[in-house]
């Protein structure tokens, strides 16, 4: 996922990553309104202040 693809995104309160995603780049989720963040087992590569400032509660 490249790089603050969502960042400042406070609509959107879920999202599923679909598998065929190996990599979310730093700060994609940056002060988001995202509450839920399902992450597959395919994703090798998480960077950093991926979810700072974020309203996240649940990771799977």
């Amino acid at each position: 996922m490249p790089y603050e693809m969502f960042m400042s995104c406070r609509v959107l309160t879920s999202i599923i990553i679909p598998e065929n995603i190996k990599r979310i780049s730093d700060r994609t989720f940056l002060v988001t309104g995202f509450k839920s963040i399902v992450i597959p087992a395919t994703v090798e590569h998480i960077g950093t202040e991926v979810f700072a400032s974020s309203k996240l509660n649940q990771l799977k």
